[in-house]
């Protein structure tokens, strides 16, 4: 049997008491145990010789030329003249006023605009929303520096039926840097301004941003193709699922700031890129979708079962309805456990269902 005679207080002055303890042990056969410290080893070789790796980060190489930054603002006027702001999201965001709408029209309104002489030889990089980067300064006139193109929208184009006209109106701010300086990172390579990184990240999504109808942007960073069978995608990797929805592929992209490539100290930006995939509702008749969420609707009809799932699967998805070649898009916030022949309301002093409503006001009868 062993014992540890370390101790961490100065024990100088109790020195014979502890060999006195030792002897007393020791006639138990109880010694101290010695120090045992790990052997030194000779240095390692691993780390002589450098080692590829592949990573999902790619470094962006930057010029030295100075970047100015633009705020702004996108309204589009109904064709009831009703101003509406795009480049703000709304506290109760209609159908026509979703993020992925209000992206399109600003980008599509931004083509055109783009073409006026203030952008003459200027490369410009816009997010979409409220910034444009600008490498050198736009022609803007004094005093206030801004300038605002009103647009007249074709009825033909994707908003044309929403807006009449929009406004975008782009005003200069005191914000500009050069591109490839690194100097505003602070010590955690975390940027004290973030114009550069969201620069990297506005400008090395032009492509998709332009190209709208190919590819279904959700927030700022997921892109998911919309037709990924047109890019070499086979039906196996993009199989249809259960409740009406069917598998996409898309990358997950974000732009940042990382160490390298010259060693300790040094920074560059860089973008990483993840391959990501998620469900998407198919777009289909909504009796059909709400069939293939539940199909024993078609042999006992809707019951609290029933409903749960539908509500589940339906809240917060828009739907367009379509009569003599007019449109409405609507967002399906609730499920009614009643049916069109049971659902009353007032209309025109009398109570009927949204069956009958619609046989007299359409002419159309309703399937469900």
């Amino acid at each position: 049997m062993e014992f540890d005679r370390r101790d961490n207080t100065d024990c100088t002055s109790r020195k014979p008491d502890l060999e006195e303890a030792e002897k007393r042990l020791a006639e138990f056969c109880i010694t101290s145990r010695k120090e045992e410290l790990a052997k030194k080893q000779p240095p390692g070789t691993l780390g002589i010789e450098k080692v590829k790796i592949l990573t999902n980060i790619y470094g962006i190489k930057l010029s030295s030329v100075r970047v100015f930054l633009y705020n702004v603002q996108v309204i589009g006027i109904s064709h009831r003249d009703r101003p509406m702001e795009l480049t703000k999201r709304s506290h109760n965001e209609s159908a026509y006023h979703t993020f992925s709408f209000r992206k399109l029209v600003c980008f599509e309104t931004f083509k055109k605009v783009k073409e006026d002489s203030i952008f003459t030889d200027k490369l410009v990089y816009y997010d979409g929303e409220q910034r444009i980067y600008a490498i050198g300064e736009l022609k803007l006139t004094a005093p206030d520096y801004e300038h605002t193109f009103k647009i007249i929208v074709d009825e033909h184009q994707d908003f044309g039926e929403h807006f009449k006209c929009i406004d975008f109106t782009v005003k200069a701010t005191l914000k500009s840097f050069t591109l490839n300086d690194m100097t505003t990172l602070l010590s955690g390579l975390e940027t004290d301004d973030p114009s550069l990184v969201h620069f990297v990240e506005i400008a090395t999504s032009q492509y998709l941003l332009s190209n709208q109808n190919k590819f279904v942007m959700c927030g700022g960073e997921r892109v998911y193709l919309a037709q990924p069978l047109n890019h070499g995608f086979k039906s196996g990797e993009c199989p249809n699922l259960s409740d009406g929805k069917h598998l996409s592929v898309g990358i997950r992209k974000s732009a940042l700031v990382v160490e390298g490539p010259k060693g300790r100290g040094s920074c560059n930006a860089a973008v990483t890129v993840d391959s990501s995939k998620t469900a998407f509702h198919c777009a289909e008749n909504v009796l059909d979708k709400a069939i293939s969420i539940c199909p024993e609707l078609l042999t006992r009809g809707v019951d609290i079962y029933n409903l749960i799932k539908l509500r589940k699967q339906f809240n917060g998805l828009f739907a367009e309805k379509r009569h003599n070649g007019s449109k409405y898009v609507f967002q399906i916030t609730e499920v009614s456990a009643r049916s069109a022949l049971e659902a009353e309301f007032e209309y025109e002093g009398s109570n009927m269902t949204i069956a009958e409503f619609f046989k007299k006001r359409y002419s159309l009868n309703l399937r469900f």
